[in-house]
C-alpha cells in the first residue's frame, strides 16, 4: 500500500495556510494512516466535528506534523514501491506526542525541530548539521513580516440647495503604495553573506482610485420626493515582487464601475412615509483576495428595497424589506491565510433577501429602548466545489457566516447628561462557516448579554 503524494502546485487555500508543497507525502491524519485515495483522506476530516487536525507529512525524507484548521483540497499521486518502502521505515521511527504539545510555529515544524527548511530563505541562513557532520537542510530562526505603506488622497466637493432641489457633487483621487516584505530577525546560522533583517521576500502593490459622484433630491409635491445618486469609479491595481508564500505576484488589473441609485418616497402623513429604491454597487477584490486566487473577479450587487418609517413623540419605527441579487459575490470560505486573514472567493450567482425591523422607544425621561430584528434568506444559487478530485455540484447552499435570524435589544439608562448605562441582549441564529452546508462547518446559534458604562468627562 502506498501513500498520497501532492502532485500539483495549485494547492487549495487550506493547504497553502498549512504551507504544504508539491511532492509532500501525506502519511496520517490525527495519527491514523488511511487507504491511499483522496476519498479516504477527506473522510478523515469528518471523524470529528472540530478543528484542528494533525497532518503527518514527509518532505525530503523528513517526517513532521502540522496542525491544520480547515480541510484542504489538492491533486494527488501515489508513491511508488521504492518510495513507499522507504517511507514506511521512516514512519516507524516517528514519535507522536501528547495532543497539547503541538503548536504551529511561524516556520512550520514538529516539536523535535526537524522541518524548518533553509531553502525557503534564499541563502540567508545555513543548514544545521547532524552528529555525523551531514547537512540536515533545517535550522531555527525567527522571521517577521512587515508592511511599509503610503497613502495620499485629494477630495473636492460642492453643493447647491434650494427649497425643492438639493444637489451635491464630489470628486476624489487617491493613490496607495505598499511594500510587503519578510525579514529574518534571528537565526542560529546566518550565511556568511547575510545578516540580521535581510529580506527573504519583497513585493510592492500600487492602487489608484478615481471617482466622480453626484447626489440629488427633488421635492415633487407635498407628498412625493425623488432622489438619486450616481458614481463613476476607476480602480487600478499593479503588483510586483513576491508574496509571503514566495509566489511571484504580477498583477495589472483595471476596473471601471458605474454605481447608480434611484428612489422615491411618499408621505402618508406627518408621522409616516413609505419608500422604494434600486441601487447597483460594484466592489473590487483586495490584494489578499488575489494572493488566494489570481483569477478572482469583482463583485456586483443589484439591490431592491421597500420600506416604511414612522415617527411620533418618543417612538420611532423602521421596517425595511430588501432583495439583494449578487453576481460573483465575494464570500468568506471559512479559511484563514497564513497571517490569519479571512480568505474569500466568488460565489457565482447568489442573493440575500429579508425584512428588517427597528424600534426606538423612549420609555421615560431616563430610560430608552432600542430593538432590532432581522429575518433573512441568504443563498448561493449553485455551489461547485472540488471533492475527491472531482467537481461536485452541491446545488443551492447557504452563504457562509449569514444567519437567517438576528435579534437584539438594548435598554439605556441615562441618569445624567454625561452618564449612560446600557444593557444589550443579542441572539444570532445558526450559520455555516463554509459554503457547502457541511455539518462540521455549523456555527451554532448563540445568545449574549453585554453591560456597558459610558461616562463623559
Amino acid at each position: 500500500m502506498g501513500f498520497l503524494k501532492i502532485s500539483t502546485p495549485n494547492i487549495g487555500p487550506g493547504g497553502r495556510v498549512a504551507c504544504l508543497r508539491k511532492l509532500d507525502v501525506i502519511l496520517a491524519v490525527d495519527g491514523e494512516t488511511f487507504d491511499p485515495n483522496p476519498k479516504s483522506f477527506y473522510l478523515k476530516f469528518q471523524k470529528k466535528n472540530s478543528a484542528p487536525w494533525l497532518i503527518t507529512l514527509m518532505r525530503n525524507d523528513v517526517i513532521f506534523d502540522v496542525l491544520v484548521y480547515s480541510p484542504f483540497v489538492a491533486e494527488f499521486a501515489i508513491t511508488g514501491a521504492e518510495e513507499t518502502s522507504r517511507t514506511k521505515e521512516l514512519l516507524k521511527l516517528h514519535r507522536f506526542s501528547d495532543w497539547s504539545a503541538y503548536r504551529n510555529f511561524e516556520v512550520y515544524r514538529d516539536i523535535y525541530k526537524k522541518a524548518d527548511l533553509v531553502d525557503t530563505y534564499g541563502g540567508i541562513v545555513d543548514s544545521d548539521t547532524d552528529q555525523n557532520g551531514n547537512l540536515t537542510g533545517t535550522t531555527d530562526l525567527i522571521r517577521r513580516r512587515w508592511p511599509d505603506n503610503n497613502f495620499y488622497a485629494l477630495n473636492a466637493s460642492t453643493n447647491y440647495n434650494s427649497s425643492k432641489l438639493n444637489l451635491m457633487f464630489n470628486t476624489s483621487y487617491s493613490t496607495y503604495s505598499g511594500d510587503h516584505f519578510g525579514e529574518v530577525i534571528w537565526a542560529r546560522n546566518f550565511s556568511k553573506s547575510s545578516s540580521i533583517r535581510d529580506r527573504y521576500y519583497d513585493g510592492n502593490g500600487k492602487k489608484t482610485d478615481f471617482s466622480l459622484f453626484a447626489k440629488g433630491s427633488l421635492i415633487l409635491n407635498n407628498a412625493f420626493e425623488f432622489y438619486a445618486d450616481f458614481q463613476l469609479r476607476n480602480v487600478n491595481y499593479k503588483t510586483t515582487g513576491y508574496t509571503s508564500d514566495l509566489v511571484n505576484m504580477l498583477l495589472d488589473e483595471s476596473y471601471s464601475f458605474f454605481n447608480p441609485k434611484f428612489g422615491l418616497s411618499y408621505k402618508l402623513s406627518l408621522q409616516s412615509m413609505v419608500y422604494g429604491s434600486y441601487s447597483r454597487a460594484n466592489r473590487e477584490p483586495s490584494r489578499s483576495d488575489f494572493e488566494s486566487n489570481e483569477n478572482i473577479k469583482p463583485e456586483q450587487l443589484n439591490d431592491f428595497e421597500i420600506g416604511w418609517r414612522f415617527r411620533k413623540d418618543g417612538l420611532r419605527l423602521d421596517i425595511n424589506t430588501y432583495y439583494m441579487l449578487y453576481n460573483e459575490q465575494l464570500v468568506l470560505t471559512g479559511e484563514l491565510d497564513d497571517v490569519g486573514s479571512p480568505i474569500r472567493t466568488n460565489s457565482g450567482s447568489s442573493y440575500r433577501m429579508g425584512i428588517e425591523a427597528e424600534a426606538r422607544i423612549k420609555l421615560s425621561e431616563f430610560f430608552l429602548m432600542n430593538t432590532n430584528v432581522t429575518l433573512s434568506s441568504n443563498k448561493n444559487k449553485q455551489t461547485l466545489s472540488k471533492f475527491d478530485g472531482k467537481i461536485v455540484d452541491f446545488g443551492k447552499t447557504n452563504i457562509s457566516f449569514s444567519p437567517d435570524f438576528i435579534a437584539s435589544n438594548t435598554i439605556v439608562f441615562s441618569p445624567k447628561d454625561n452618564l449612560d448605562i446600557s444593557f444589550l441582549s443579542k441572539y444570532v441564529g445558526k450559520q455555516y462557516m463554509g459554503n457547502i452546508d457541511a455539518d462540521n462547518s455549523i456555527l451554532d446559534s448563540y445568545f449574549v448579554n453585554d453591560l456597558n458604562l459610558n461616562y463623559k468627562i
